[in-house]
């Protein structure tokens, strides 16, 4: 998700969230989607896979399953936008140490 995935509002103030992924990899984006719902199709032109998911209730249970995970810090950025809109309390990563 911090690489390959974007979280978004649209101008209706909508929350959606998007991964691409190389084909090889298109198992984790159907587990995923077996978990929040969703959509995935295949990108034209290229080897990859998309995953979107737009449903409120597939968000928060999206947002709240990765919500205190996110490190990127384009990506945190977004988490708190998301998070501010769905009402959700943002969760700050963890500290990694070498333990």
């Amino acid at each position: 998700m911090d690489g390959d995935g974007y979280l978004g509002i649209s101008k209706k103030g909508y929350t959606s969230c998007e991964i691409t992924l190389d084909l090889r990899d298109q198992k984790a984006l159907y587990l995923i989607k077996q978990q929040f719902g969703g959509s995935i199709k295949l990108r034209s032109g290229s080897n990859s896979i998309r995953y979107r998911l737009h449903h409120k209730d597939g968000m928060i249970k999206l947002i709240n399953a990765i919500n205190g995970n996110i490190r990127n810090s384009k990506r945190l950025l977004q988490l708190h936008q998301v998070c501010s809109i769905l009402n959700i309390p943002i969760k700050l990563p963890i500290k990694l140490d070498k333990d």
